[in-house]
């Protein structure tokens, strides 16, 4: 049995997930497929979704601090860095005040809630803010997103790598929804996690992510600000949604989420970090991606295996398939190379 997998919804609406079972998920009587490709072969979905919604106006009234501390429920099995789940401290900071992160008391976990057997991961995209949620069934509510700034002309250093602070994206984050959102899911044991958007499916995505994975100074810089805002707005972790990964940056997005690891520790032990993957996991060092200092758990994002722009009807997640590599293809190849409680499956 899978004791970490789960299925979610993709970012094109809200994220809801649902937990699974081995027992759902039968041996494939499809195609045998003894390697992936390097590389998906084409943008993603999710990828696509962001880039539409980009270019229109979303309005954010601003936040304030996030009062209620995550307090995980009875029964959380989740391994945060290889430790049981830990309370974390609520924010003392609003959206754009400066950063605080005093730390409120200890608390106790609750008794009276839900108790979840598996990790039961959704994507909140900004578009979707205002959804009603079901925060019983939820473990991690990943807000979706925020883009890093990259400056590979050297014109301003000190931002290159640091959060792009602007933008549909960053206004949701901090604005006064997003905080109702953190206070009623840490009331439900439910941790909150901010995604950090790397798309290398063009060659510009391609450049940026390539040169912030080998500039140390900027990889530093957008480890310690992540860690920082996190600890500021009160969330509990970190999601990267580096897809694919760039070519040539298969060690170095190890050692980048390493560090981020690291940064995170710096502010509070307990947080959360998990990473996106391709359903093609070849891109991605699973094995040293899940070890002790690195990511709690891979997400697959098994939603996308027929592409945007699909030249024929199908489904986009299918569970067996004679021809193609399906959802039983990719847990397998998960498995694999890494351990199945690390391993979340999204649909």
């Amino acid at each position: 049995m899978f004791d970490r997998v789960s299925v979610s919804l993709p970012p094109i609406g809200l994220a809801i997930a649902l937990a699974i079972s081995a027992s759902l998920v039968p041996a494939s009587a499809g195609k045998a497929y003894a390697a992936d490709p390097v590389t998906a072969s084409e943008p993603s979905i999710q990828f696509q979704e962001a880039q539409a919604h980009s270019a229109k106006a979303y309005s954010f009234a601003p936040g304030g601090p996030v009062t209620v501390p995550f307090r995980p429920r009875a029964g959380d099995s989740a391994l945060v860095d290889g430790a049981a789940a830990v309370a974390l401290p609520a924010s003392r900071a609003s959206g754009v005040e400066a950063p605080n992160l005093a730390r409120p008391a200890t608390v106790a976990p609750n008794a009276t809630l839900t108790v979840l057997r598996r990790a039961v991961f959704g994507f909140l995209p900004y578009w979707q803010l205002g959804s009603t949620l079901n925060y019983d069934t939820l473990s991690t509510i990943a807000y979706f997103g925020i883009l890093l700034n990259v400056d590979m002309v050297g014109n301003d250093p000190t931002n290159d790598g640091a959060l792009s602070r602007s933008g549909s994206g960053w206004n949701g984050w901090v604005g006064s929804t997003m905080t109702t959102v953190i206070n009623n899911a840490h009331a439900h044991g439910t941790r909150v996690v901010l995604t950090i958007e790397s798309f290398a499916w063009d060659s510009g995505g391609i450049a940026a992510q390539q040169h912030l994975l080998t500039t140390p100074a900027a990889s530093l810089r957008a480890a310690q600000q992540m860690a920082a805002e996190v600890g500021r707005r009160g969330a509990d972790g970190v999601n990267l949604d580096f897809e694919p990964i760039a070519p040539g940056q298969y060690s170095n997005f190890v050692t980048f989420t390493r560090l981020v690891r690291t940064e995170l520790d710096k502010v509070h032990s307990g947080y959360e970090l998990t990473f996106d993957a391709t359903g093609r996991p070849n891109t991605y060092d699973l094995a040293n991606l899940t070890a002790p200092g690195a990511a709690d758990a891979a997400f697959i994002m098994g939603y996308d295996f027929r592409g945007g722009h699909p030249a024929t009807t199908g489904s986009i997640d299918p569970l067996i398939s004679p021809t193609a590599y399906d959802l039983t293809n990719a847990v397998d190849a998960f498995r694999a190379l890494a351990p199945a409680s690390k391993i979340i499956l999204g649909l």
